[in-house]
């Protein structure tokens, strides 16, 4: 691997930051070539096929090698988002590093209980086959493809494939060909650290993500936009093959009229600006705000900008660029509108150093900025009657298309006003008081609905997206006899008498859940209530932890 000794020096009021270019330049990973790809395919297939990544001991080896790869270059992680997305080291070690870590250490803990068979009830009328038990058993799929985006090229790549890797399967990632050195350094990781025959890298762009996606695979996971998730979701229809879309959408925030403004304003500053420069699927991408409070919001959200970032943002640290050039160029032509009226920033545009103003704008439903997702640091106010004028715009715009928004932030401290447009705005995940936070908690999915995309991942959820839930019936009854009630009933032929006994035994189990109820919340409690009442000092045997007098005097009831 070559050395790169250039440095890239960010100067700002408060301290000068120097950031190494990454050591893995990305002349060192050319595209892979197109005819190696087949062979590839093959060889991982093979792979599968033996079962080696069926085994826990190999699962956990090769978690805890991810593991290790990232604490050993940490600061290669951060030279190489520094020079894709100018992100400084507190972004690279808290959004990407951290939240991959905690993905690894999550699936390690619970990788023995998520590969247990899970035993579930078995009703009548199979239960007619007594001795007889169900269960579902996780089942590795095969082969996964993980497409990876640019916009978190570590996080996106890694943490699906913690998920696949738990469930035991064979994967080939293929990142993105734009953020060129985390890439490169994705493809050197991966081939240092992992078992090579059963994970691999298609380094490369147009010619080879098509081509990859002529081979059958048992699972895709695709994180990107939605025009190419459909084509990839067209590719993998020809093998019938399952697929994790993670798409885009215009998510947007709601300022509702009991909403704590400066919270609301901070918050959303955060999402929109902090978070990769809203080069994020679930960045607020529109505010929708109340009229009565428009003017107050966009006052504290450019106070919460100057407190961010200063007065020349340009210098911050906490400032990234833009991924590329042309993205630049594609974000500040929103700009170029005479229906938006700028509100703060939007001054300031330099091309060859990928940067773009964080900016504030007053839009209208025409706005080009309203006509797509942004991905970029602008950010559109539009103002509305009510909250119920909010959702009918919603609807009205893209509920009504099937262009459900990724992610959907509500800002309201009125349980009944969440709870309306909860009920009314179909989303892929939704966070109340707060933007983004919904997709570090590792107990809830992360998925789209519509055009957002399908499927989920994350913690347990990606674990089952990569398996095949099998179910199992296991009779122990092996019984022949014409006198065996699974034989008598189930078995020809079939007389009045029989459907009888079939009806009567149908109905007594319809009962139930009825007769549980009542054992449950009506004999239960009064039973222990006579039992208190008949022995008034048993609660303070208890709270004295006098247990043998407590023993005695129930034995003494019972007797």
């Amino acid at each position: 691997v070559k050395a790169n000794k250039q440095t890239n020096k960010r100067t700002h009021k408060h301290c000068t930051m120097t950031n190494k270019v990454p050591p893995y330049s990305p002349t060192d990973y050319g595209d892979t070539p197109v005819a190696s790809i087949g062979p590839l395919v093959e060889r991982l297939r093979k792979t599968a096929e033996s079962r080696i990544a069926h085994d826990l001991s190999w699962r956990k080896s090769q978690l805890n090698a991810m593991s290790n790869m990232l604490k050993v270059h940490r600061e290669d992680i951060r030279s190489a988002y520094f020079a894709d997305l100018g992100q400084n080291e507190f972004f690279a070690d808290t959004v990407e590093i951290a939240e991959i870590q905690s993905e690894i250490k999550f699936a390690l803990q619970n990788l023995s209980a998520w590969t247990s068979p899970e035993r579930v009830p078995t009703p009548f009328p199979t239960n007619l086959l007594f001795p007889v038990h169900s269960e579902i058993r996780a089942q590795p799929r095969g082969l996964a493809l993980i497409f990876v985006p640019w916009n978190y090229p570590l996080g996106l790549a890694l943490r699906p494939l913690v998920g696949a890797i738990a469930a035991g399967n064979c994967v080939v990632v293929k990142p993105s060909e734009i953020s060129k050195n985390i890439s490169a350094l994705l493809c050197y990781l991966i081939g240092k650290y992992l078992d090579n025959d059963a994970i691999a890298v298609v380094m490369g762009g147009t010619p080879q993500s098509p081509e990859v996606l002529k081979f059958r695979f048992d699972a895709i996971c695709f994180t990107g936009s939605t025009r190419v998730g459909k084509l990839v979701a067209r590719a993998a229809s020809e093998h019938l093959t399952p697929c994790l879309l993670e798409l885009g959408g215009k998510s947007p925030a709601i300022v509702c009229s009991d909403a704590d403004v400066p919270s609301a304003a901070l918050r959303i500053a955060w999402g929109k600006w902090t978070m990769n420069m809203g080069q994020t699927c679930v960045t607020p991408d529109y505010v929708l705000v109340v009229e009565e409070l428009k003017e107050k919001f966009v006052k504290e959200l450019k106070r919460v900008l100057i407190e961010y970032y200063g007065t020349n943002p340009k210098d911050s640290k906490d400032v990234g660029r833009m991924i590329s050039k042309s993205r630049t160029e594609h974000v500040a032509n929103m700009l170029d509108d005479a229906t938006i009226h700028r509100l703060h920033g939007g001054k300031t545009v330099c091309l060859d150093e990928r940067y773009l103003e964080p900016t504030i704008v007053e839009a209208t439903p025409d706005s080009k900025c309203m006509q797509e997702e942004i991905f970029g640091p602008i950010l559109p106010i539009l103002s509305v009657q009510d909250v119920r004028s909010a959702i009918e715009y919603l609807n009205a715009r893209y509920s009504s298309v099937g262009a459900h928004p990724l992610s959907l932030y509500i800002f309201s401290q009125s349980k009944q006003t969440q709870n309306l447009i909860l009920s009314r705005v179909p989303a892929g995940s939704v966070a109340i008081n707060g933007t983004i936070f919904q997709l570090s908690n590792i107990h809830l999915p992360f998925g789209g609905v519509g055009e957002s995309g399908m499927g989920s991942y994350h913690g347990k959820f990606g674990f089952d997206f990569f398996s095949h839930r099998l179910p199992v019936l296991n009779i122990r009854n092996v019984s022949s006899n014409r006198l065996d009630p699974g034989v008598w009933m189930t078995c020809p032929p079939y007389t009045r008498r029989k459907g009888d006994a079939m009806a009567a035994m149908h109905a007594m189990y319809a009962q139930l859940d009825w007769i549980r109820f009542v054992g449950k919340w009506i004999v239960a409690p009064i039973l222990v209530a006579v039992f208190l009442f008949r022995n008034p000092g048993f609660l303070e045997e208890v709270k004295d932890f006098n247990i043998n007098k407590g023993i005695t005097i129930l034995g003494g009831w019972m007797g």
